[in-house]
């Protein structure tokens, strides 16, 4: 497993520069990819793996266009996804679905809606000390 750091920017933006859209942490292990911190927009775009996102003020849009807000969302593989407001804090995992079992096998779905699942964010979101954790005892992660 390989985990990662992403250092702090040395200064703010420059003055008519917006600030960065994503800065964080990011861990890779075999299928999968983890990102942990500031998760920013995307435009449509959609990827082979299944994604996980989960952070508060989630705004995601699907291919028919409609927004809809979220804490969490589990998309398909495959599918055209938008992130239209990320997260100030929030974790992304990139599955590959060869080996996600049941769970990610879902079919695409055209309406971001359909993404919503029930797991809120937890009160300390940095997956990055999880993942030192398990790795110093021994488990796959």
């Amino acid at each position: 497993m390989t985990i990662r750091r992403l250092p702090p920017p040395t200064s703010s933006a420059p003055p008519g520069r917006p600030a960065p859209r994503w800065q964080g942490w990011a861990a890779i292990t075999t299928g999968r990819l983890y990102f942990g911190g500031r998760i920013g927009p995307a435009a449509l775009h959609a990827h082979y793996a299944a994604q996980l996102l989960i952070g508060e003020g989630l705004v995601l849009r699907g291919a028919d266009g409609t927004d809809h807000a979220m804490t969490a969302a589990l998309i398909p593989a495959n599918t055209p996804h938008a992130i239209v407001r990320g997260a100030a804090d929030g974790l992304l995992a990139l599955i590959d679905p060869a080996r996600a079992g049941r769970l990610l096998h879902r079919p695409a779905a055209v309406s971001a809606s359909s993404w919503r699942i029930d797991a809120p964010p937890p009160a300390r979101r940095d997956l990055h000390d999880h993942l030192n954790i398990a790795r110093r005892q021994g488990r796959r992660t």
